[in-house]
């Protein structure tokens, strides 16, 4: 009796702002699938917009929301790893593996220092170097909730990534036509620098097929090294930190969804697993993710974001301009 009551009263908590989770996941996907684009992103930004009216209108969806931005989330990143062959990867080519690696290491170090000198919250500076170097609002995710950012903080940091990345999704295939890169030069480019999977997808087709299915698969390696940076950073940044309550968190062991990532990524690439199955935990991923944007997007207020200015956005652009070059210059090198 007590175990069914407790369970009544975790979904009660829940249920209102889980529901608003739910018909903002709907709209985003339906969105994306209209225009070509990253649910995750229109999750974030339909949550913002509903978020003052939700909280107004039922004080109890903050445990929905909660829920959805960090269980589902977890969850979302963890099966992002079931998309991942390490085979398939590595056959873009040593070249490109060595210029997309290279892309992230420089792209991670100039954002990290830069934020510093300009004196940007060092969570935000953190979360903005992931998106830009590795994956967008995927990687911002899976930094969010490995260095336990902020809500508010985590969606500056995907708005300004999503800005930047359109930015780089229009501008790189403009140049590398000027610049006369063949398909296969364009694509390594293009999946080298350019920050969101959809961005890439875009950019990709603007070029031609064969540019889209080399972007696609260069894109794969950035997001595959996602679990090494995590993990690099957290023994970097000195063991131990403090997080958005106050509460000292020790460095060191990778969290159990980035450890579950990993696992899935080997599992896709030992094993022979359906394509049916392969593409349903995909959209699965893909599902989850875009609920927990919308979880953080109705908890974000307005008057935060106005407060950090526009330095931000200035470490995104300078973290997209460091990406474009290394990986143009690594293209004009090595291929």
């Amino acid at each position: 009796m007590t175990s069914t009551t407790g369970d009544w009263h975790w979904f009660r908590t829940r249920f209102p702002g889980l529901a608003a989770v739910g018909v903002i996941t709907a709209v985003a996907m339906t969105a994306a699938l209209t225009w070509t684009s990253s649910p995750m992103i229109w999750a974030l930004a339909i949550g913002m917009v509903a978020g003052p009216f939700v909280r107004r209108s039922n004080v109890r969806s903050r445990a929905g929301t909660e829920f959805a931005s960090g269980v589902l989330l977890k969850a979302g990143v963890a099966l992002l790893g079931l998309s991942i062959s390490l085979g398939q990867a590595l056959s873009t080519g040593l070249p490109a593996v060595v210029i997309a690696t290279a892309t992230i290491a420089v792209t991670l170090a100039v954002i990290l220092r830069v934020g510093d000198r300009l004196s940007i919250d060092s969570d935000l500076t953190m979360l903005i170097a992931f998106g830009s170097a590795i994956c967008g609002a995927s990687a911002i995710a899976a930094a969010s909730a490995t260095i336990r950012a902020g809500r508010t903080v985590t969606g500056y940091a995907v708005a300004t990534i999503t800005l930047v990345g359109t930015i780089s999704m229009l501008v790189v295939p403009l140049l590398a036509g000027l610049i006369g890169l063949s398909d296969r030069q364009a694509g390594i480019w293009i999946g080298s620098s350019i920050q969101e999977v959809a961005q890439v997808a875009v950019a990709g087709t603007t070029v031609s097929l064969a540019a889209l299915k080399v972007a696609t698969l260069v894109k794969l390696v950035r997001v595959a090294m996602l679990p090494l940076a995590l993990l690099a950073t957290r023994y970097l940044s000195g063991g131990e930190r403090t997080d958005r309550e106050g509460a000292s968190t020790p460095g060191g062991p990778l969290p159990l969804f980035v450890i579950a990532f990993l696992g899935f990524m080997l599992v896709r690439t030992l094993l022979p697993l359906p394509d049916d199955f392969i593409t349903a935990s995909s959209k699965v991923s893909l599902a989850l993710q875009t609920a927990a944007l919308a979880g953080i997007g109705l908890q974000i207020d307005f008057r935060d974001l106005r407060q950090r200015g526009l330095r931000p956005i200035a470490l995104g652009l300078s973290g997209a301009l460091v990406a474009i070059t290394i990986s143009l210059a690594g293209v004009e090198l090595l291929t």
